[in-house]
């Protein structure tokens, strides 16, 4: 029984099976702020990142920027992470598709 786990356990769709579970919206991203998979809390998605590109950069995904976010106001979360090497949390401005503000809090 056991060995029949074994290539499930190390497949995507374990991981994406892992990440469908989680309560909120997640986003599964690499230290090159590629978006790898979502999980279907996360509005207007289903699993796949939906743009057409298979690696989607989290800036672009989430906020239709060209590079990572930054200042005081939308700090990068994945920077502070490489830089503390500890968990971040914090509150970013999104805006929804009627551009109405959406407070997201982040933990990465």
């Amino acid at each position: 029984m056991t060995d029949k786990l074994v290539p499930y356990i190390n497949s995507p769709d374990c991981l994406q099976s892992l990440v469908n579970h989680i309560e909120h919206p997640t986003l599964v991203i690499d230290m090159k702020y590629q978006v790898l998979m979502t999980n279907h809390k996360l509005p207007g998605t289903s699993g796949d990142t939906g743009t057409g590109s298979p690696f989607p950069h989290c800036y672009k995904f989430t906020r239709n920027l060209s590079k990572p976010c930054s200042g005081k106001s939308n700090p990068c979360p994945m920077q502070k992470v490489l830089k503390t090497k500890k968990q971040v949390i914090m509150t970013h401005t999104h805006f929804d598709n009627l551009f109405n503000k959406v407070f997201v809090e982040i933990t990465a």
